[in-house]
Parts: structure tokens; sequence; C-alpha cells
């Protein structure tokens, strides 16, 4: 984690790797023991994180699918009220946008079941105590929502959803040092670029400035690179 906030990203997926590596020897050589199952959620859903960072898709989901396997798991055995069925709504948030970056039909359907977890989340968290914080979470977790219901068929609700972000995103961007709210407006321009093609030139434009103002307060790397080359194109 330490290596990605730095920018790290190849450093940071070795790193990822072999702690799942590790937690996975653990479970295979105690199954029932929950803290190490519990660990391997952690780092499972971590190492998902930066694949998904380096725009690694296979490998990425291939750790969020087994972070969302053993929280299901350990939610489903171990009474009401456990922690892991809270947890399982923070995993849902990456394991969604893995099956996302997959773009497999099969699991651009499994996205579509899987991020409302993520967007209930959000808005209780903004319900219980509002903020710039899970506002901007909610909306991301919305346009996540709005491209699997785009990707899955459903192209006018999915689009009418990522707009809706837009504006709150905006708004949240237009602070001096709000970084991610930055990356998250020119994810959801670009998105917007494809949904409204008669519009393309304007909301690739504006990704591009959301993302070069993220840039002035860190350079941009991995899927941020990727999807500000996109918008330039």
């Amino acid at each position: 984690i330490s290596h990605a906030r730095l920018g790290q990203l190849d450093a940071a997926r070795q790193d990822a790797q072999a702690a799942i590596r590790y937690r996975e020897r653990a479970v295979a050589q105690e199954p029932a023991n929950v803290v190490a199952r519990d660990g391997l959620v952690t780092e499972a859903t971590n190492g998902g994180v930066i694949l998904l960072r380096l725009g690694d898709a296979p490998a990425a989901l291939a750790a969020t699918r087994v972070a969302w396997q053993h929280v299901q798991t350990l939610a489903r055995e171990n009474g009401p009220d456990n922690k892991w069925i809270d947890q399982q709504p923070r995993v849902a948030q990456h394991h969604g946008r893995a099956l996302l970056a997959s773009g497999a039909p099969s699991d651009v359907a499994e996205a579509a079941q899987v991020l409302p977890q993520a967007v209930a989340l959000w808005q209780a968290k903004l319900d219980e105590q509002p903020g710039d914080h899970p506002r901007r979470m909610l909306a991301w977790m919305k346009l996540q929502l709005g491209r699997a219901l785009w990707m899955h068929g459903d192209r006018t609700a999915g689009a009418a959803l990522v707009a809706q972000q837009v504006p709150t995103l905006q708004s949240l961007a237009d602070a001096p040092k709000a970084g991610d709210a930055m990356l998250n407006l020119g994810e959801a321009c670009l998105f917007m670029a494809q949904a409204e093609p008669a519009r393309r030139a304007a909301w690739l434009a504006r990704s591009r400035s959301a993302y070069e103002r993220a840039a002035q307060l860190r350079p941009l790397n991995g899927d941020h690179l990727a999807n500000y080359r996109a918008a330039s194109r």
C-alpha cells in the first residue's frame, strides 16, 4: 500500500502478490483458521486494488474473487452481526470494479449484482455522517454501477446514472487539493464521451482537464495515465 501511494506500482504488485501467496499458504495449512482467512480477504482485496491500478484485469479479478468468496463464506459461517457482514460491501466495491475490468458478459452481469452493495454502504455512511469523502465514494460507486448497467445492455439507465454523478464530482473536484475527486471526474467524463457521441469532444476535453489538474498534485500513473491518454486521442 505504501508503494502504491508513492506511485511505485510495480513494487506494490510484488509485495501484494507475495502477501496473497503467504496468506493462501496459511489458509491451506489451517483451513478452519478464521484469522488466516480474514487476513487473506484483506490481502487479496488490497492486491486487487493495486492490480487494477496497473491495468492487469485478469490478475485483479483473480485476487478479488478470492477475497469475495472468503468474505461471503465467513459472513455466512459466523452468525448474525459478525464483522464480515459489514466487510462484504467494502470488498464488493473492488470486486465489482475488477469484474467490469474483465469485460466478459458473465462478469459484467455479476458486477451489476455486486456493486449495489457498495452503493448502499456509502449511502449509509453519507446519511450517518455527511462529508466530502462519503459523497465522493458514493458518486464513484454509482459511476461504477452505471458502467455495469451500460455494459450489461441497459444503456439508458447506465448513462443517466453516470451523468447524475458528474455535478457532484465536479463540485468536489473544484477544491484545490481534491485529487481523488479530480481523478473520479476524469473517469466519469471519459465514460460520458462514449455514452454521448454527439458531445464526445466536449466530454473528452473535460476529462483531460480533470486529469491535468490531478497531475499537478501527483504525477499520473497506471490506470489514471491510461485514461488520460484515452481522453487525449
